[in-house]
């Protein structure tokens, strides 16, 4: 078990470190010959940003981005290299006469490629055609018979050297032909996009020249050797694939041309492609998407309607449960007076001449009579309520006025009263019905205290977005958590004697003037009854 362990380490650590000794030498890709020979790469002497000469400190040393690109290469792939800069029809010429082994950067041709054969591409090249800010000229129409500068031997002279529409005037390199351009010597300069913005840039001579037209024949940009010499060229490509695969490339193009600010035309081809195809993935996924939530919708109907309906049934039920007892209590509570009217009524011919008879019934049926009477009132108040009359209502006022009724009751019962209420809050409702509101809740809060040794009631209001809560608590017996749901329910009680419509009444009423009422309670505790109204309307 333990060796087995160690050689899975070993392998692990092996595929990790793998990479690292792959990049720390160079691909043995070189014949025996190959390795201690001195390879000489030609270039353009004047040819910025790609390859050009410098003067530091009196020495002249050779940069450029295709300079340090076969520096990469060499590093990568072991071979010893030399440059030899010229003019670059002189290094066209050498390259053919063998005398050196390749050139560093050409742009591809038909023509090119009959006569050498060209390495993977590094770099897309593409021709521009470069004109001053003042000149009217706009496409390559406009310059007929115009005089333009190019470079001898590049791909720009090769293609309008046989075209008599315009004078060429050939140079040896780009530099010379845009101090011809800048100068007014030439009406145009048709050369290398990258290295005629480079040259203008350095010169800060960019903002008086512009681009027409469209690029001119982008094409591959690679290492040149002569026709038939397969086994440089294999080193070449090796040493493109690995800087490019290591990074090293990037930083080099970097480093000469910053990040690019434009694209030849088949970046964007490709560009185009991929978000054609992310597109086309993100509409797919829309679809199924919305398809989806479709499916989804309809179900969700689906269950929201069979919801309805089983909230219908339930609510429905609730109806009749009401109505049953609705009908028990109205029952129930008009049964006992009349049971005592009748038994007066039936002693009446036999105790008419008793004068304590006579006095009793009549005390006894009248009261009997306003009970009924009283019922049947709070009744057709639930069932029907008269339409409220709002209006702005002083709540301290108001709840002042109200335990003025309650005066003789609080004084017999020992129950004490606290009001704080600020002085200016007015709510908006039937003045009337909400003392009739108040009389119900504090007459509640009083006969929940009668067997309390402490007796408090204390009503308090506060503002709160718009509404006005006015709060009344008391220290009672409070209410179970299961009858705390039926409470506004008609005829529901929990005291010896009541209608139960009280409640029931004071919520109707609340309702039908645009506010809320709700109740918290703990047993044994107290009760608080909130009763939330409109704030008062400012006068219109």
């Amino acid at each position: 078990m333990r060796r087995i362990k160690i050689r899975y380490l070993a392998a692990i650590l092996f595929f990790f470190l793998m990479p690292f000794y792959a990049a720390a030498d160079p691909p043995d890709i070189l014949s025996p010959s190959e390795q201690n020979r001195v390879y000489v790469i030609g270039g353009d002497e004047n040819f910025p940003p790609y390859e050009f000469i410098v003067d530091v400190n009196g020495k002249k040393l050779y940069r450029g981005f295709n300079v340090d690109i076969m520096k990469a290469i060499a590093l990568q792939t072991g071979v010893e290299i030399e440059f030899r800069p010229t003019v670059w029809a002189d290094a066209l010429k050498a390259l053919d006469e063998g005398k050196i082994d390749a050139i560093q950067g050409m742009k591809y041709s038909e023509q090119r490629a009959a006569k050498y054969d060209f390495s993977d591409s590094y770099l897309t090249n593409v021709q521009a055609v470069f004109v001053l800010k003042s000149s009217g000229a706009m496409v390559m129409d406009d310059l007929r018979g115009s005089k333009i500068a190019v470079q001898k031997g590049d791909i720009a002279y090769q293609r309008f050297k046989d075209d008599p529409s315009f004078e060429l005037i050939v140079v040896t390199d780009q530099e010379t032909a845009f101090n011809l351009l800048l100068s007014g010597a030439v009406e145009a300069v048709i050369g290398n996009k990258l290295a005629g913005q480079y040259f203008l840039q350095q010169k800060r001579q960019l903002g008086k020249v512009k681009l027409i037209d469209k690029e001119i024949d982008p094409q591959k940009y690679a290492i040149v050797v002569k026709k038939g010499n397969k086994e440089l060229l294999k080193i070449f490509n090796q040493g493109i694939y690995e800087i490019k695969r290591n990074g090293t490339y990037d930083k080099i193009y970097k480093k000469w041309f910053g990040e690019p600010l434009d694209y030849p035309s088949t970046y964007y081809k490709k560009r185009i492609l991929v978000m054609l195809y992310i597109l086309g993935s993100l509409f797919l996924v829309l679809v199924f998407m919305m398809y989806f939530n479709i499916i989804l919708q309809k179900e969700v109907k689906k269950r929201l309607v069979t919801e309805k309906q089983l909230i219908e049934k339930i609510a429905h039920k609730d109806k009749l449960e009401s109505l049953v007892n609705l009908v028990a209590g109205i029952v129930h509570e008009i049964r006992n007076p009349l049971t005592s009217i009748k038994t007066f009524a039936e002693l009446l011919p036999e105790k008419y001449d008793n004068p304590l008879f006579r006095e009793k019934i009549s005390i006894f049926v009248p009261q009997e009579i306003e009970r009924i009477n009283s019922i049947l009132n709070n009744l057709l108040d639930y069932a029907k309520p008269r339409k409220p009359l709002p209006q702005n209502v002083n709540l301290l006022n108001l709840v002042k006025n109200t335990l003025v009724l309650f005066d003789t009751i609080c004084e017999k019962n020992k129950v004490n009263i606290t009001v704080d209420i600020m002085k200016d809050l007015s709510v908006y409702i039937d003045r009337q019905q909400l003392q009739q509101v108040f009389i119900n809740i504090i007459l509640n809060a009083v006969e929940a205290m009668e067997d309390k040794p402490l007796r408090e009631i204390f009503i308090t209001a506060e503002q709160k977005d718009g509404e006005v809560v006015t709060i009344f608590k008391d220290s009672g017996r409070g209410i179970k958590r299961d009858d705390l749901k039926k409470i506004f329910d008609p005829f529901f009680t929990t005291k010896p004697s009541g209608t139960g419509l009280g409640l029931a009444v004071s919520y109707q009423i609340i309702k039908e003037n645009n506010g809320s009422i709700w109740v918290e309670s703990t047993p044994d505790v107290g009760t608080k009854v909130f009763v939330s109204l409109p704030r008062q309307r400012e006068a219109e």
